[in-house]
């Protein structure tokens, strides 16, 4: 099911000129069948409850009612997908699983148009979801996401990470300096950069997936790097979105971010980058 937003617009002038039907308000505010009395008129005047009667003061409020993307039919295993459709100041929606996603600090991203629908544009500033078993499972897991910068990256910036003790983090997909994709994770040889370069106001879709030994990055639907026997170690931290550990906070807009409890197969993978 498709969910719809509700937006005010407001109309702001004089009053049109009144019309014959419309006649002074009698006593008690008595009005002809179907009028309104409306006390915004110099005089108080008799008007249609669909003609003038919301104009008063000067006021005229329509409510339009704008649907949101319909769902996708997702790959199986998915556990959590934030849209980034709706205002993270009321809270983050979790159009798949019942994750709690709340902005992490005073301030949160802005509202953007996104790949479809809404997205985030971060700016010392993320989002938080709370640990959760399926968000660390230990026999495979995939993140993805779609992102977009404005400005080269000049220091290593956070996309998605998931916390882990004593400031580490079990994996973090990250922005480098050199607009690198990067996957970063505690272990030995804790870290594996993809070779593709991400381009300035364009959407690319990135992707992280580990089946319980090799890690595969992916880079608008293509391999982007792989690493054999990566033992990944998971415990309570939280998932970040735009930070990591609250630091290294991405500059850019982060659109439609999914996790599966299962790697995802290449194929998968490029049909959502798709």
């Amino acid at each position: 099911m498709g969910r719809s937003w509700v937006m005010v617009v407001a109309f702001t002038g004089c009053y049109a000129p009144a019309v014959p039907s419309e006649v002074p308000c009698g006593a008690n505010d008595a009005c002809p069948g179907g009028q309104v009395c409306d006390h915004g008129r110099p005089v108080p005047t008799c008007v249609d409850q669909t003609g003038d009667a919301g104009m008063q003061g000067g006021f005229d409020a329509e409510q339009v009612t704008i649907d949101a993307p319909a769902e996708d039919p997702l790959p199986t295993g998915a556990v959590m997908r934030l849209r980034f459709d709706d205002d993270p100041t009321d809270g983050v929606l979790d159009s798949q699983g019942m994750h709690v996603a709340t902005c992490a600090n005073a301030t949160c991203p802005a509202l953007v148009m996104g790949v479809v629908g809404g997205a985030y544009q971060f700016s010392a500033d993320h989002v938080e979801v709370d640990d959760a078993a399926d968000l660390r499972s230990s026999g495979g897991f995939t993140v993805a996401a779609w992102i977009q910068i404005e400005t080269s990256a000049t220091q290593e910036m956070m996309l998605v990470c998931k916390e882990y003790f004593m400031l580490a983090e079990s994996y973090a997909l990250s922005l480098t300096g050199a607009n690198n994709v990067r996957l970063r994770f505690t272990g030995p040889n804790g870290a594996l950069t993809g070779p593709l370069v991400v381009t300035r106001n364009v959407w690319h879709h990135v992707a992280l997936t580990w089946d319980g030994s090799a890690v595969r990055l992916y880079f608008d639907g293509a391999p982007n790097g792989q690493m054999q026997q990566v033992p990944l170690l998971f415990d309570n931290g939280k998932l970040q979105i735009g930070a990591c550990h609250g630091a290294q906070s991405f500059a850019g807009s982060i659109d439609d971010v999914q996790v599966y409890s299962r790697a995802l197969d290449a194929a998968e993978i490029t049909e959502l980058a798709n």
